[in-house]
């Protein structure tokens, strides 16, 4: 009985582009018979001068060259520099009668690959992997450090970018080891002096709710390195001595063995001044309110009495309670108002509360 066939297919190996300079015909024809009693998959070239490496170098996509050391008027080392001036990762393997040991270090210091001695040909198919094999890992180191640059380029047009100043803290240093343009401009600093302080530095001593502010800056770090929630107000304080009001967020950032914490700054001191002047505002309104002479009260759109100043409160020798008790005897008599929410200005209260509080020095606010 016939045995079984494998009915798995096999992938083709891919084929290595070869470019052999050797100028003794002989030799090449040894090199070229070794090669061919290997499994590789070749496409080779040859040539016997430095002009003609050139061209190929220029016209083919060569994956590996090999080179005798020593040709009539060019060596091995010349078709390295050719290599080198063409800008590729060539490796480039020297097939050689002889070289010595010394030899040998000098030229693998100055970039050649591999060498074989030409009474040791069963070696130049192995060779010619490993060489193929360091070039894939060059390849894929370059490639992920292309990614790696391309990728913080990205973060940085991100960071810089950002209306937030923008630093990154190690934690366990306590100092800040990148920031952006916008952290500049807060903290009134260059880049190098910046990325020697730490938070505590530029920070007031207290934080306005008392807390000591490098106390403060730990816990805070060590509840971002928690992935806790950390938004929170702060005030930073500059180079000028000027204290900066700022609402912050922390995120841990996934470094091995490192505690490192983004921190996202936004100026608030806008905020707060609108803030404390809206506040301003409604005191100030609240005093000429409640040292009016005259009586003034607010009712909601469906005729609710919502608040009376003092002197209503007076006018009526109520208690304010008492005139809120008195809402069961509201009943549809309109009595003039300013104009609010209800139809022409008009809001709907009752003869009771009329009877409470009317008179000449009565005012209404919706």
């Amino acid at each position: 009985m016939a045995p079984a066939k494998s009915t798995l297919a096999t992938s083709p190996a891919p084929t290595l582009h070869l470019l052999i300079a050797e100028d003794n015909p002989d030799d090449l024809a040894l090199t070229l018979r070794e090669l061919a009693k290997s499994d590789l998959n070749l496409q080779i070239e040859t040539v016997s001068t430095r002009a003609a490496f050139v061209d190929i170098l220029n016209a083919l996509p060569i994956d590996i060259a090999l080179s005798d050391f020593r040709m009539v008027n060019w060596t091995g080392i010349d078709a390295l520099t050719e290599i080198i001036k063409f800008g590729a990762d060539i490796p480039l393997i020297l097939v050689t009668g002889t070289l010595g040991d010394l030899k040998a270090v000098e030229c693998m210091k100055l970039g050649i690959t591999d060498y074989v001695l030409k009474h040791q040909l069963a070696r130049l198919p192995m060779a010619i992997l490993r060489a193929r094999e360091e070039q894939a890992m060059r390849q894929a180191q370059r490639s992920a450090a292309d990614a790696l640059r391309e990728s913080e380029a990205h973060y940085r047009t991100l960071v810089e970018n950002a209306p937030d100043a923008i630093v990154v803290l190690d934690v366990e240093k306590d100092s800040f080891i990148d920031c952006n343009n916008n952290a500049l401009r807060l903290f009134r600093m260059n880049r190098e002096d910046l990325l020697t302080r730490s938070p505590g530095e530029l920070s007031p001593a207290f934080q306005p709710d008392g807390r000591h502010s490098i106390v403060a800056t730990q816990l805070w770090a060590e509840r971002a390195s928690s992935n806790e929630n950390t938004n929170f107000e702060w005030v930073h304080r500059n180079s000028l001595g000027a204290d900066v009001p700022c609402e912050v967020r922390l995120v841990q950032l996934k470094f091995p063995a490192r505690q490192i914490v983004r921190c996202s700054i936004l100026d608030i001191t806008e905020r707060k001044r609108a803030e404390q002047e809206v506040r301003d505002s409604e005191a100030r309104y609240r005093d000429l309110v409640n040292n009016a002479s005259y009586g003034i009260y607010w009712v909601s759109p469906d005729g609710t009495l919502l608040d009376a100043n003092p002197a209503l409160r007076a006018y009526a020798r109520l208690r304010f309670h008492r005139i809120l008790a008195r809402r069961a005897l509201w009943a549809d008599t309109p009595v003039i108002s300013l104009p609010g929410p209800g139809a022409d200005g008009w809001q709907n209260i009752g003869p009771g509360l009329r009877s409470i509080v009317a008179g000449p020095h009565l005012r209404s606010y919706p």
